[in-house]
């Protein structure tokens, strides 16, 4: 085997363990803040009550939270993706990914 050869050996075996530990870890949501988290509360339970209106009031809350800066660009795009799963009337899967979301506040990876 070439050094060539060799060296592309090693490099994509380097990236399949990073894609196997990734995958693996079954974290699909970085860490929020502690205001992120309670707005995650909010939100499941908005998402399992199926209310439209609690959920626009999240919504405007929480994009006053991020103008204030007292959330994060990442978590604002997370919680926002799930918010507009409710308002296309995707509540299980809101629901799902709201709880995904909390889950892996807890859960060491």
């Amino acid at each position: 085997m070439t050094p060539m050869k060799s060296f592309a050996a090693i490099v994509c075996s380097g990236l399949l363990l990073f894609v196997i530990y990734t995958f693996a870890s079954g974290k699909q949501y970085g860490t929020v803040s502690d205001q992120g988290y309670q707005y995650a509360k909010a939100l499941y339970s908005c998402c399992n009550r199926q209310d439209g209106n609690k959920l626009e009031e999240i919504s405007r809350l929480i994009d006053e939270a991020r103008a204030r800066e007292e959330l994060g660009e990442k978590e604002t795009r997370w919680l926002a993706g799930i918010i507009e799963q409710g308002r296309e009337g995707d509540w299980a899967n809101a629901s799902k990914a709201v709880r995904q979301l909390m889950v892996d506040q807890v859960t060491k990876s």
